[in-house]
């Protein structure tokens, strides 16, 4: 049974125009269109640290149009999606694990430049010199060369150990990266092929263009995994273990505005998506205006089926604060009409490949429309057994009662 696919494994995008692709949201022509918006906002990095919130009545398609900004996004811009109730937790306290999430959503392109020598080894000198202390200091030079050139280079140190100890020799192909410390082996010169291929041997071409050369990389993470790494590298230090705490976050933001200074990183504002945010409390709603006044905070979106107001006779009785109410952008999504809800019913029908009689279908759409949408796929999914324990071949209207 096709019971594993996800309510919105058909939604791949939230285009509104008529010529859209099939795998697009049906209904909800407005919320989609402002729903593109925040697409093209977050896009051209023209907005953070935003609260938006999604309203509307049970099964209105608020998830379903959240996961279709995370399509329009793309992988490359974060989008983290969480369950109002998950910040809940025996082991963790709610605001660490909020802002975890938050970090998770926010996250960073840095620019690296490296510089390495790389060729093939043409000689070998080892040498001696007293410049220490009087006492003899060993290093080594060695001679490099590609199809454009040659280079000498002196090794000292822990360059001169690793040289010695992976055993190198002429007619190796070898990267030196000096910043990192580093030598490796990449193979050996086919000039050097004697017709017996040597074990763990790899023969390559004599390395084209110069001995030295720059290389430019972009590496993409979220602060989070910065913030892991950090973290790591403090344990290992102090061998204990280590708490985040505030002091912890605050160097990584510190190391990051650095980075954005130098203007060796840049910022890629993502965006967390808490659904059923109705479950959250007077403190989660409290220490998330703390977060989004932070120096790197996400776009959130907030998806809800109560009843928001921000004038309200009884403000106790509100789940949003006021104050956080004031803040927000609001999307709302209206309740499908029977054509929307016989699309999605047809569509989900065809994707779990459940065939339906015209009365079943029709008695699926009225239920989805009485109840939810979500009642009636589910209802029509487990029905569909009855096909392989009795010799029919579509679900009828039996089946479904």
């Amino acid at each position: 049974f096709n019971f594993h696919k996800s309510w919105h494994s058909h939604i791949e995008n939230i285009k509104t125009h008529k010529n859209s692709p099939k795998n697009s949201l049906i209904g909800q022509i407005k919320a989609r269109e402002a729903a593109l918006i925040i697409v093209d906002l977050v896009k051209k990095n023209l907005i953070r640290g935003r609260v938006i919130l999604f309203s509307g009545p049970i099964g209105s398609g608020k998830t379903a149009l959240a996961l279709g900004i995370a399509q329009e996004l793309g992988e490359k811009i974060p989008f983290c999606m969480i369950n109002g109730s998950e910040i809940f937790s025996p082991t963790s306290k709610k605001t660490s694990l909020l802002y975890e999430k938050c970090r998770k959503a926010v996250g960073l392109r840095l620019f690296e430049n490296h510089e390495f020598y790389e060729g093939e080894i043409a000689d070998i000198d080892f040498c001696f010199s007293r410049e220490i202390n009087c006492f003899p200091c060993p290093f080594i030079i060695v001679f490099l060369k590609t199809t454009e050139g040659s280079l000498k280079l002196k090794l000292l140190d822990s360059l001169y150990e690793k040289f010695i100890s992976k055993e190198l020799k002429k007619g190796d192909i070898i990267r030196i990266e000096p910043n990192n410390k580093s030598i490796r082996r990449l193979g050996k010169s086919l000039n050097f092929f004697t017709g017996q291929i040597e074990e763990e041997s790899r023969y390559l071409t004599t390395p084209t263009g110069r001995v030295f050369k720059k290389k430019s990389t972009v590496k993409e993470m979220t602060l989070y995994d910065l913030d892991f790494l950090n973290f790591h590298n403090t344990e290992k230090k102090g061998q204990v273990k280590v708490e985040k705490t505030d002091q912890l976050y605050n160097e990584v933001n510190l190391l990051v505005s650095n980075y954005i200074r130098d203007k060796k990183a840049e910022i890629i504002n993502g965006i967390l998506f808490i659904d059923e945010a109705h479950f959250l409390d007077r403190e989660s709603f409290g220490y998330l205006s703390k977060i989004l006044d932070s120096p790197f905070p996400p776009i959130v979106i907030l998806a809800t089926n109560r009843t928001t107001f921000f004038k309200s006779i009884f403000p106790s009785n509100l789940i949003f604060p006021i104050g956080f109410l004031s803040r927000c952008l609001t999307v709302k999504t209206r309740k499908y009409d029977q054509k929307e809800i016989s699309s999605i019913v047809s569509l989900k029908s065809r994707e779990n490949k459940n065939f339906l009689s015209g009365n079943c279908f029709l008695e699926l759409c009225k239920i989805a429309e009485n109840n939810s949408l979500r009642f009636s796929i589910l209802l029509a999914n487990f029905s569909h057994s009855i096909i392989f324990l009795t010799s029919q071949k579509t679900l009828d209207i039996q089946s479904i009662k």
